[in-house]
């Protein structure tokens, strides 16, 4: 049997993007099948396309989308904590724009409460890395400062979001266009990058989460306290890199390389639930315009993250 998918069979641009013919998966132990509804697109999914990906790049053909929104139309055996009908969200590295996934059960959560299954598909994989970033790697206490790059972005907002519920106080890093925005999600302080950097000035920090990765640590030393952790999203060159720097400074860099762990996203489903976190989608557009989806993200002027509907689109 047969599904419907968009992949691509080769790397480059977004006119690869193809709607394909692709295998029916089939259930397993310990795993659920979803009709997906809907999916979060996000920079991971252009890189791999393009093949940007290094050792991690996918070769075609490959499916396009790493976060997911659905529901269980059919439960393998041993689970026990979902049943046909709840409506899940989650992420997967090997593709998620098909009619139909197949998924561990124990990756996944229900979608919060309060919203809908379109919102939801754009939550798990940029919540998860914030949540990473604030809580693994920089290991955010209260009373620090912490500044975020990029911070209007799909991890920048989650990024000022959880350092803020954690105590700490917070400065963006975004355009003027945003700076309002930022303030209302909490940010004590806000820097527009387009008149000013944010690796001199005055103001210290404790952390600085680039979620742009398009810093360094050598970059924000200056503005770094001692001890202090600058925490990067991009793999390479940090992983060959920051074994040498970290033996040769106090002030330290890491990289998140994001695990796939479900105690983290029922907290994350909690704090949107509560209030405490807020989600923002930029637009909400059909599988046919996919294409354009992707032009919107590929530009970086988002404010939050795109949805891409997949129920009764691909038909």
């Amino acid at each position: 049997m047969t599904m419907k998918a968009i992949a691509y069979k080769k790397h480059g641009g977004r006119e690869h993007l193809k709607m394909m013919d692709w295998p029916e998966p089939k259930i397993k132990r310990g795993h659920v099948k979803i009709q997906v509804h809907s999916i979060g697109l996000n920079p991971l999914d252009y890189r791999m396309r393009r093949g940007e990906m290094g050792p991690l790049t996918l070769f075609g053909p490959c499916m396009t989308g790493s976060d997911f929104s659905g529901t269980i139309i059919e439960v393998g055996q041993g689970v026990q904590n979902f049943s046909v009908g709840d409506e899940i969200m989650g992420k997967r590295m090997w593709g998620t724009a098909a009619e139909r996934l197949v998924v561990a059960a124990n990756k996944v959560t229900r979608i919060p409460s309060n919203l809908d299954l379109a919102t939801a598909a754009t939550i798990p994989l940029v919540a998860l890395t914030a949540y990473q970033m604030v809580h693994e790697q920089a290991k955010v206490q209260t009373g620090q400062h912490v500044i975020v790059n990029g911070a209007s972005g799909g991890v920048g907002t989650y990024a000022a979001q959880l350092a803020k519920h954690a105590g700490a106080t917070v400065t963006a890093v975004t355009s003027y266009r945003n700076m309002d925005w930022m303030s209302e999600l909490g940010a004590d302080h806000t820097i527009d990058y387009t008149k000013d950097n944010c690796c001199t000035g005055e103001a210290t920090y404790d952390a600085f989460l680039d979620c742009r990765s398009n810093l360094s640590l050598n970059k924000v030393k200056g503005v770094l306290r001692p001890k202090g952790v600058y925490v990067t999203l991009e793999p390479l060159p940090s992983l060959v890199k920051d074994p040498f720097v970290n033996l040769l400074s106090s002030k330290k860099s890491r990289v998140v390389l994001l695990q796939n762990k479900q105690n983290q996203l029922l907290e994350i489903k909690r704090l949107i639930e509560a209030g405490v976190l807020k989600t923002f989608v930029h637009a909400q557009l059909p599988a046919k315009e996919i294409g354009q989806a992707f032009e919107i993200l590929e530009s970086k002027r988002t404010r939050g993250k795109l949805s891409v509907k997949i129920l009764d689109e691909l038909g």
